[in-house]
């Protein structure tokens, strides 16, 4: 009986060897039915998993497909419609769009306008920060960028619904929750010491490892 994997392996979109280093190296995790579905993606978006257009991330304990802005990009060019974009702006409390962001403030929000042939204006989308910034270094350094691209991912899946529809970008999903890919073994240790200590306030290296083991039961 032929399975899901074997016929991606036949399809002549990837290789063998191809499909059995993305099982290897990126979609370490997932199940054969999770892996065909993830292949099954990336042939049909044409999105390269090798140059990170595409992804395959766990979060919640289940696979999910996840694409970069530079494949949300690809995807509206190839379709042939694609006629550019207006913006990003931003704005602060006071509501006022500008072009350029200099206050070390994050703004409140971002807007990007998607073009495409035939239409009559550009397609906008509006990203709040509250609603999608993480406490990550990318978000807390660059919140500008980082919610721009979120309004962009929006305006591009609005622009074009049947190429995008349900693909989002890592921007748009890390409010969603799950395993962050971003997030290192060794961050997520410091921020646990670090709640530790400001729940124990100045304590040892000994006190630290007493406090992760829990208090002692005393007969």
């Amino acid at each position: 009986m032929t399975t899901n994997l074997e016929v991606i392996k036949n399809s002549g979109a990837m290789t063998t060897e191809q499909v059995e280093l993305v099982k290897r190296q990126i979609a370490v995790a997932a199940t054969n039915d999770e892996l065909s579905m993830f292949i099954g993606i990336c042939n049909k978006t044409q999105l390269d998993p090798f140059t990170k257009q595409i992804y395959c991330i766990k979060r919640g304990g289940k696979m999910s497909t996840q694409i970069s802005i530079d494949g949300s990009r690809l995807v509206a060019l190839r379709s042939g419609e694609y006629e550019g974009q207006v913006g990003p702006w931003w704005c602060g409390p006071d509501g006022e769009w500008k072009d350029i962001w200099l206050s070390p403030q994050a703004p409140v929000a971002a807007k990007v306008g998607v073009c495409r042939k035939n239409f009559r204006e550009p397609l906008y989308a509006v990203a709040r920060y509250a609603a999608y910034a993480q406490p990550s270094p990318f978000w807390q350094k660059m919140g500008d960028i980082m919610i721009a691209k979120v309004a962009e991912s929006l305006a591009l899946r609005k622009a074009f619904p049947m190429e995008l529809s349900g693909l989002y970008t890592s921007e748009e999903m890390e409010q969603a929750g799950g395993e962050d890919p971003s997030a290192s073994t060794q961050a997520k240790t410091e921020s646990k010491t670090a709640a530790l200590k400001d729940k124990l306030g100045a304590i040892t290296p000994g006190t630290v490892a007493e406090a992760e083991r829990g208090p002692a039961i005393i007969p």
